[in-house]
């Protein structure tokens, strides 16, 4: 004869005990958890137009003529940019287009990314010269509720992704290098 043992269940104050315990944890989580989404929404905007800046380099040079990113702002927080071999308005469809390809990205693909400043970036759009590579000057500065990052280009067709610590409003995201 087999002597079986008694099957103990939670009682009901240990299972509020611990439905309380889990709630108190999962309070405590939730703001970590919020920044590292907002790091990443920033992160990937930023990536986004580096990415866009560098195929504008190569559509350059594998045309052999101008390709300009136009950016085009409502507010900080309304804002798009598009290549094309001229300006285009970012803000409607097939107008920054190269080779028939749709060449635009609007700030809806990057909820709670807003542009810093009240200026247009790079004045009237960052033109890339196909045959030394060179590019308009400038930058655009990303933001988010806690953090902001800077994209900038030299006028020798440098294209970068760095912290701008004279920004004294917003964290630094500390895993890009600090701007010069």
């Amino acid at each position: 004869m087999t002597n079986v043992g008694k099957q103990r269940a939670f009682s009901l104050p240990e299972l509020m005990v611990t439905l309380v315990l889990m709630a108190i944890l999962v309070n405590l989580a939730t703001p970590s958890f919020q920044k590292i989404l907002e790091r990443q929404r920033l992160t990937a905007a930023a990536e986004s137009l580096y990415a866009q800046l560098q195929l504008a380099k190569v559509l350059a040079f594998q045309h052999q003529q101008n390709i300009r990113l136009s950016f085009s702002l409502l507010d900080a927080d309304h804002w798009c940019y598009g290549l094309s071999t001229a300006v285009c308005n970012c803000w409607q469809n097939h107008s920054c287009q190269i080779d028939g390809t749709e060449r635009r990205t609007q700030y809806s693909e990057f909820p709670g990314v807003s542009l810093a400043g009240s200026t247009v970036p790079w004045g009237n759009g960052a033109v890339f010269e196909p045959r030394q590579g060179n590019v308009t000057a400038g930058g655009a500065t990303l933001a988010s509720k806690n953090f902001q990052i800077r994209i900038k280009t030299s006028g020798q067709g440098r294209i970068r992704i760095c912290n701008d610590h004279s920004l004294q409003t917003k964290t630094d995201l500390d895993f890009y290098p600090v701007c010069n």
